[in-house]
């Protein structure tokens, strides 16, 4: 009489385990993603008055209706990479993406940045120049400036709360 053999796994078995692994391993790639780009864009670009606290900071004078207020350029990236990472990686964990496939990782990997910093590029302004228009704000072009060194320059947008206060763009 032949019964089953001992150690041998049924491949449905093996099949859902690395399935769960998988999910995990993408799960943890995307917390590790989401930290490392808030600390980056946010926590070190606090240091010289950007990232997402700078239009915390830029809500809080236009409530008190400071002259002019300077928001960082970027100050959104961090919310557009996160929203990207937790659609990608969601994804990924969803479908069981091999992960043993580099050329594949890689890929995902770019597409999730990439799309968080089109995504920015194009959203992050409109935004900020809405809500602050909101309050009354209009954009300064001819005051935007940038602060700080090397790649820890943060370009900082101005608004101005009377369109008098903006000066004459130069020549």
């Amino acid at each position: 009489m032949r019964g089953p053999r001992m150690g041998v796994e049924n491949s449905s078995d093996v099949a859902t385990a690395d399935d769960a692994s998988s999910r995990k391993v993408w799960i943890g790639i995307g917390i590790f993603a989401i930290i490392f780009f808030f600390f980056i864009q946010d926590i070190l670009g606090n240091i010289n008055g950007g990232g997402i606290f700078s239009i915390k900071s830029a809500l809080q004078a236009a409530n008190s209706k400071a002259e002019m207020i300077d928001v960082d350029g970027a100050g959104l990236r961090t919310v557009f990479l996160d929203s990207a990472i937790i659609i990608v990686i969601g994804a990924c964990a969803l479908f069981n993406v091999n992960l043993k496939s580099r050329w594949l990782s890689t890929i995902i990997m770019l597409v999730m940045v990439g799309a968080g910093f089109v995504i920015d590029a194009y959203y992050d302004e409109p935004i900020m120049t809405y809500l602050l228009a909101a309050h009354g704000y209009t954009r300064c072009e001819n005051r935007d400036h940038d602060y700080g060194n090397g790649k820890s320059k943060i370009w900082f947008n101005n608004y101005v709360l009377h369109a008098g206060d903006c000066p004459a763009k130069r020549l």
